[in-house]
């Protein structure tokens, strides 16, 4: 071992300590932070799929009780249907309007991981992502051929999505990934594509306003 090398080594033991200080800080903080919010059962102790399921429960519920549309939700019966992919689904002026819901839970890096967007074909008519903190759900609603871009930055979120690393697997063909801060959802909300819910004190006349005005147009 030639003298540089041995210093570099040193170098990585002394940022041994601060770096899994930092590490264990960021995993406790990450658990305290739900303690007393609604989510904190979810937030800790579910996993994606727990929260993959309740977000389509959630948007369900929403959109049967605040709006005045049909819905209809197929749970997991749904992962190789011939005319899209999505999880909920009505029908407008004759039209079927499919729904892909995306559900996140606020993470460590201080954002929220959508996974899994589809660019090819006609996955389905709108994408929903359902983010939730503390006590507060962001509701972002995206029109599937006019509202996703994938060459060039969002004009509004400024951001895009970005294809996964392992998406040229089978599996995972064509399968992009795009995280949002708190910053795209505030630019979601003053663009009036996303909604604030806060879910101690909710409006839902606005709410169902929203719901309704995305969902059809």
């Amino acid at each position: 071992m030639t003298i540089t090398e041995f210093q570099l080594n040193l170098a990585k033991a002394n940022a041994a300590l601060s770096n899994t200080l930092q590490t264990m800080e960021e995993e406790i903080l990450s658990r305290t932070y739900w303690v007393g919010s609604p989510f904190e059962f979810l937030a800790t102790r579910g996993g994606a799929d727990d929260t993959g399921k309740w977000g389509e429960m959630y948007l369900y519920n929403l959109i049967s009780a605040l709006t005045y549309f049909d819905i209809q939700w197929d749970g997991d019966k749904n992962t190789s249907a011939d005319d899209g992919t999505y999880d909920l689904w009505f029908v407008y002026k004759g039209k079927k309007i499919r729904i892909e819901v995306k559900a996140s839970r606020f993470g460590k890096k201080e954002s929220w991981q959508h996974e899994n967007l589809i660019r090819k074909g006609d996955p389905c008519d709108k994408l929903v992502f359902i983010d939730f903190q503390y006590d507060t759900v962001w509701i972002t609603i995206f029109d599937q051929r006019k509202d996703l871009f994938f060459e060039s930055q969002h004009p509004i979120f400024g951001t895009k999505p970005t294809l996964r690393d392992n998406s040229t697997s089978k599996t995972r063909k064509d399968k992009y990934k795009w995280d949002f801060r708190i910053l795209q959802q505030k630019r979601g909300t003053a663009a009036g594509m996303t909604y604030c819910h806060n879910v101690t004190c909710p409006d839902w006349t606005s709410l169902s306003e929203f719901l309704i005005d995305k969902l059809i147009n």
